[in-house]
This record gives C-alpha cells, structure tokens and sequence, in this order.
C-alpha cells in the first residue's frame, strides 16, 4: 500500500486556493496510485479549510503514452480554469482515479480534520 507522507503536505500549501492534479496510472514510475493517496490526504486540508472543491485529482485516463495531454482532462481543465482563474460559477473539483490505481482513503485513520475556518 502506498504511503502518502510529506506530498499531501506539499499539496497543503496549496490550500485553499485551486489546485488541479492530473496524472497517468499507466506509466509505472509515476506512482500513480501514492498520487491518488496524497491527494485524498490533501483533500483533507481542503476541506478543513472550508475549500474542498478547490482540490482536484484525475487519472482516470484511457491512453497509456508519456507526455502527452489526454482529452479525459479536458473537462476538469476546463471547470479547473473557470472556477479558479476566469472567477465564474464552474462544478468543483473531484477526485477521480483510474481503478488499478485507487489508493484507499487512509484505512488507519479513524479521526476527521476539524474545521479550521
């Protein structure tokens, strides 16, 4: 099982302001699915700060080539830059990860982030 430790405090930074994670679960060295677990545990920051829209994760992709855009981003890209850099009503942010890549949402926790606002 992937560890998120210190990523999802690199993401944390980030919050509350947009953040938009695209990634490829095809690609081995990525570390897809420790990508998908820091998010979720960044998701967490977000939503103590009152932003959990803000932060989104995507590597629900088809097309396993390296550097190259997917058109299953183009959505979240789109929501991504309304919301966050155009200033208009946009869907939030989800986080969406290819199946083989699904990180578990922390299984040893059993505590939630309190609201920090």
């Amino acid at each position: 099982m992937p560890l998120a430790t210190d990523q999802h405090q690199v993401l944390g930074l980030v919050a509350p302001r947009g953040l938009l994670i695209l990634d490829n679960p095809h690609v081995d060295w990525l570390g897809a699915s420790a990508g998908h677990a820091g998010a979720l545990a960044g998701a967490e920051i977000y939503r103590a700060l009152g932003a959990g829209g803000n932060i989104g994760y995507y590597s629900a992709v088809e097309n396993p080539k390296h550097c190259a855009w997917r058109p299953e981003w183009d959505q979240p890209a789109r929501d991504a830059i309304r919301r966050h850099l155009l200033g208009v009503d946009a869907d939030d942010l989800h986080l969406q990860a290819a199946d083989p890549a699904k990180a578990a949402a922390m299984p040893a926790r059993d505590w939630q982030a309190p609201p920090l606002r």
